[in-house]
């Protein structure tokens, strides 16, 4: 630390401890940026039969002007695969909110009280539904399915391990060829796995104690909640 930061940081600790300063702001602009560190991640999504992935590529950060609560907006993309072959992809935004809190021990800011509000199907050119009836002709091989009654209850017993019933139920979803359907059937799963997300970090910040703001706060901070639409960092009330 230069001389003239130490002034500096010397400086304003006087005016908290005279309680001159009592409080400084970040705008989402400036949390946001702070988040994209983090992203993106991929998570595995269970899925009977094939195998699943949820990344979450970007997040978008907002708070309200009349209320202590943090809005997520998380950009995912979602993809399902049987035998190396996609079945299904579609974009998704979820919603998540959370109220702010910090841990004066840690230094660090996160989210508490999560709760997905909402997980919506985004209609761009990513989408991919395939029909399971096209799928098993294209991935069982003729001489295969010529040695079996060519059913489609037949087929799945074959590459489900005999785990019919439940991969038989799940690809029954396919052929009624909407996107949001598959969406809504993995939509626990989906939750989960956001709302283990953020508690596990994900959406939490550290203070950087090279920005002398956050060095002040991670030594003489107290509090954080959101006034105004800002998320503001409480040295003293």
């Amino acid at each position: 630390m230069s001389l003239k930061t130490k002034i500096k940081h010397w400086f304003f600790k006087l005016l908290i401890h005279s309680k001159r300063i009592k409080q400084v702001s970040f705008t989402a602009d400036e949390l946001n940026e702070m988040l994209a560190a983090n992203l993106p991640e991929t998570f595995n999504l269970p899925v009977p039969g094939c195998r699943g992935w949820l990344v979450v590529e970007s997040a978008n950060l907002s708070m309200p002007l009349n209320d202590n609560l943090i809005d997520v907006a998380l950009f995912c993309s979602m993809k399902i695969e049987s035998m190396a072959t996609p079945i299904y992809r579609a974009h998704l935004l979820i919603n998540v909110a959370g109220t702010p809190s910090y841990d004066p021990e840690t230094s660090m800011v996160r989210m508490q009280n999560i709760e997905v509000v909402g997980v919506h199907l985004v209609k761009d050119e990513y989408s991919l539904i395939k029909d399971t009836k096209s799928l098993i002709n294209q991935l069982i091989p003729s001489p295969v399915t010529s040695l079996v009654a060519n059913t489609l209850k037949t087929t799945l017993q074959l590459f489900s391990a005999g785990a019919y019933q439940e991969v038989s139920d799940y690809l029954s979803l396919y052929l009624l060829g909407s996107k949001q359907k598959i969406v809504d059937y993995h939509r626990p799963e989906v939750e989960k796995i956001i709302t283990e997300m953020a508690e596990s970090g994900d959406l939490e910040y550290e203070m950087d104690r090279d920005i002398l703001e956050e060095h002040l706060f991670a030594d003489l901070g107290k509090e954080v909640e959101v006034q105004n639409g800002e998320l503001v960092f409480i040295f003293h009330r």
